[in-house]
């Protein structure tokens, strides 16, 4: 895929190969770049994860995986008592704790306004378990406020639970959903 974007650049008419200028190899990484990732918390956007799952549908990625839909409860709370400041803050925090506890293991996707994606490969339930317990407990401090960042988490397994990633994603936000209807 890469190589394809570089090629892609290197023949376009309209990127510029001027001296002093950033090569095309440079230009077109950070392009994609900023086509593919979440401005606010450096994850993966959607349009990559549509991506990655064209790649699985056409058997170009590696089974299975475990899938883990997250969103935060009570965020619009955040950011009407706190700020969109400490709302994007906190966006931020989760984002990092889900990066981080994804690790090499996976892949971490900002899907929507409060809502992630994580995938994680080789069907890791045990790692799943752990950004599980990781982001259930989180919380942000902001100037001596304690906005409670819980969030509500979906899993499902492809292909276990489903021959279609995209069924197995849409499975893991049911999920999501029931958990966060569920009394805790």
């Amino acid at each position: 895929m890469e190589e394809f974007h570089v090629l892609h650049a290197q023949t376009d008419p309209r990127v510029s190969t001027q001296p002093g200028e950033r090569s095309p190899g440079v230009r077109t990484a950070c392009l994609m770049g900023m086509a593919f990732k979440d401005e606010l918390t450096g994850l993966f956007n959607a349009r990559y994860l549509k991506l990655q799952l064209a790649r699985y549908a056409a058997g170009e990625r590696p089974a299975p995986l475990t899938v883990l839909f997250v969103d935060l409860d009570g965020f619009k709370e955040i950011n009407d008592t706190f700020g969109h400041a400490v709302g994007d803050r906190v966006l931020q925090e989760i984002a990092w704790m889900i990066r981080e506890a994804v690790g090499l293991a996976g892949c971490a996707f900002r899907v929507g306004g409060d809502e992630f994606i994580a995938l994680i490969g080789g069907g890791e339930a045990v790692l799943a378990r752990r950004i599980l317990r990781t982001i259930a407990r989180s919380l942000v401090r902001y100037k001596g406020a304690l906005p409670m960042a819980r969030a509500s988490v979906g899993v499902a397994r492809f292909p276990q639970e489903g021959s279609c990633l995209e069924a197995v994603i849409e499975l893991a936000d049911r999920r999501m959903y029931e958990r966060k209807r569920s009394p805790r």
